[in-house]
Order: structure tokens, then sequence, then C-alpha cells
């Protein structure tokens, strides 16, 4: 039984740093060693996207990357930069993200939440696209929370 493993979408051909070999010529090899890992055959498909800002789990992991390596960005900056890539797409109509946990050296955790445009869950007229994931922080995990309303 073969179990399917997916790179993180990209836009752009990736090179590996200090040559010019490209992710696709490593393919093999990193099959190999996660086969021999999990005991299983593992099948890693590289796959491209035109717009990786419009996938919410994408979002998601680039705010959760932001957190951990920009330590003193606000929230309100890193949810800004995120709307900005984000409504350069004509077909999303609003972005929502959640955070929680213990924000910029707060003692106490605390959740923040910012919207643009319309996120509404019980619209039919709109697919929403949801994702969560965790950044890890000298305070601890932060949890983070995208939803992406796209229109049909």
């Amino acid at each position: 039984m073969a179990q399917q493993l997916h790179l993180f979408p990209s836009s752009r051909v990736f090179l590996v740093k200090g040559s010019k070999a490209l992710v696709s010529d490593y393919v093999p090899h990193v099959e190999a060693i996660l086969s021999k890992t999990t005991g299983t055959q593992v099948v890693w498909e590289v796959y491209k996207m035109k717009h990786v800002f419009s996938s919410a789990s994408f979002v998601a992991h680039y705010m959760a990357i932001q957190f951990e390596t920009q330590r003193k960005k606000p929230f309100r900056a890193i949810f800004e930069d995120v709307v900005s890539k984000c409504i350069k797409h004509a077909h999303i109509v609003g972005v929502r993200v959640v955070i929680a946990g213990r924000i910029r050296n707060a003692a106490k955790a605390s959740t923040q939440m910012a919207k643009y445009g319309q996120t509404s869950l019980h619209v039919f007229s709109h697919a929403i696209d949801y994702a969560s994931t965790s950044a890890h922080s000298k305070n601890g995990l932060l949890g983070i929370k995208v939803w992406l309303s796209y229109t049909l």
C-alpha cells in the first residue's frame, strides 16, 4: 500500500542551495529514506500551484514561519502582509486569522483575531478553506487558524 506525501505547494522551481540540482532530482533518494524509516512504500509527489497564497494550509505555515523567525514583528503586521498577498487574487473574498497562546511575552495566554473581507461560514455562495498549525516560540506554542473565503 503506497502512502502519499506532498511537498508544500510552490509557484517557483526550487534549486538546492549550493548546486544546480532541482528538488525533483532528490525525490528518489527522499522516497527511499522515508520508505526505510516507515516500513511502507512512500510516494512523494511534488506539485506546482499557480497561486500559493490561495491555499489556507500554505498561509498558515507561512505565518508560523514568520512568528518563529521574526520574533519582534507584531501579529497585525504579519496579518497585513498576508492579506496584501492574498487579495491579489480575484477569487479570494475574505481572510480570517486567529492566533492563540502567549503572544509577545505575555504572562497569560490570550487569543487575537483579525479578519479582512467576508468570511461568513453560513453562506453557500462562498467556499471556505480552513487550516490550522502551530508555531514554536520561546514562550511555548502558538496556535494559528486560517480561514480563506472564495467565490464559486
